[in-house]
């Protein structure tokens, strides 16, 4: 199963969206876009076919010292990205799964791949989680515990 996972974020600076694309035997390409629109625009899925779409989910939540009122009036680019993917998944009749940001430490535990602490990298690794979330769900990947064990005859 081939999945384009996103981990969407900003359209300037660090805070970009980062993307992979793999399946249960390897990442092809993983990086940080600037333009979330544009690159899906641009994938070939004659070369490049997806068979699944994952996309980390946004909410807003009131924390402490801040209103959710703060955001009324502005631009919320995460949640356009959220929204482009989807809707191109959806034009090109490819299903869509989206998770929410508060199983992000979950996938990490799992999958064993911890980002580092950067902006400008953090989003690609986590978006790799994302789509090995997914493969892990369908049962197409084992985590390290899980290999060791089936190593071993006792799984």
């Amino acid at each position: 199963m081939k999945v384009l996972s996103i981990d969407p974020g900003g359209d300037s600076g660090a805070g970009a969206s980062g993307w992979c694309y793999q399946d249960e035997h390897k990442v092809y390409a993983m990086d940080s876009v600037q333009n979330l629109k544009e690159f899906l625009k641009k994938w070939d899925l004659t070369k490049l076919p997806v068979d699944h779409v994952v996309v980390e989910g946004y909410l807003i939540n009131p924390r402490e010292g801040k209103k959710i009122s703060a955001n009324i009036g502005k631009r919320l680019v995460t949640v356009e990205h959220i929204g482009s993917a989807e809707m191109w998944a959806y034009f090109h009749e490819i299903p869509v799964t989206i998770y929410p940001n508060t199983i992000k430490k979950t996938q990490q535990k799992h999958s064993g791949v911890f980002p580092p602490k950067r902006k400008d990298i953090e989003h690609k690794f986590d978006a790799f989680n994302h789509g090995w979330w997914k493969l892990y769900q369908e049962g197409l990947v084992l985590t390290k515990l899980e290999q060791e064990l089936k190593a071993k005859g006792k799984l």
